[in-house]
């Protein structure tokens, strides 16, 4: 989930407001400003992409082509309720030749989220601000080739956890469940 100021305004930094309570017009109007191919920044609240995304961590959401959209991307949709959600896509569903609907999954989540319609989708992550301890902000480039291969990488790992995760996980050893735990803590970094 992403938020902003109150009353869905932008701040003083033009980060704007999207959260639970947004009205479904402010949605469509974030929806048109990526649609003419203007970035907006916003701030992540909730958990569901932790640890990579904390409440607090602002995000530039750019337009996408869903045809260019791979597994590890991080997009911004409208789920069912017509909610915008800020997920991990996991994989792709292809109908000749091109994406039809992805399913998508938050980090810190168990479970996919429904299939989301390619129609849905309003747009891709392709900055990230992260504060350090000492409060600094760290940008990173999600386009950049290393990030691109840490979030393919991180959508193989999701899928394997979604999959095994229940009537599966205790068949995986205690060793190979702390190594895949390392290994999203270390992309994750």
């Amino acid at each position: 989930m992403l938020s902003g100021p109150a009353r869905n305004q932008s701040d003083a930094e033009g980060r704007y407001a999207l959260g639970a309570v947004l009205h479904p017009d402010a949605v469509a109007l974030i929806e048109d400003i990526l649609q003419r191919g203007v970035d907006v920044r916003m701030e992540v609240t909730g958990r569901s992409m932790a640890p990579f995304l904390n409440s607090g961590t602002v995000v530039t959401i750019g337009s996408a082509d869903v045809g260019s959209l791979k597994p590890g991307d991080l997009i911004l949709f409208k789920n069912s309720a017509g909610r915008p959600v800020l997920h991990r896509i996991i994989r792709t569903r292809n109908l000749n030749g091109h994406p039809s609907a992805f399913l998508t999954k938050g980090d810190a989540l168990r479970n996919y989220d429904e299939p989301v319609p390619a129609d849905r989708v309003m747009g891709k992550v392709v900055n990230v601000e992260k504060r350090n301890v000492s409060g600094h902000v760290l940008p990173i480039d999600l386009t950049s080739r290393r990030w691109i291969v840490r979030n393919r990488i991180l959508a193989v790992v999701h899928l394997f956890y979604a999959a095994t995760d229940g009537r599966y996980a205790r068949h995986i050893p205690q060793a190979v469940r702390a190594a895949g735990n390392r290994i999203i803590q270390w992309l994750h970094a």
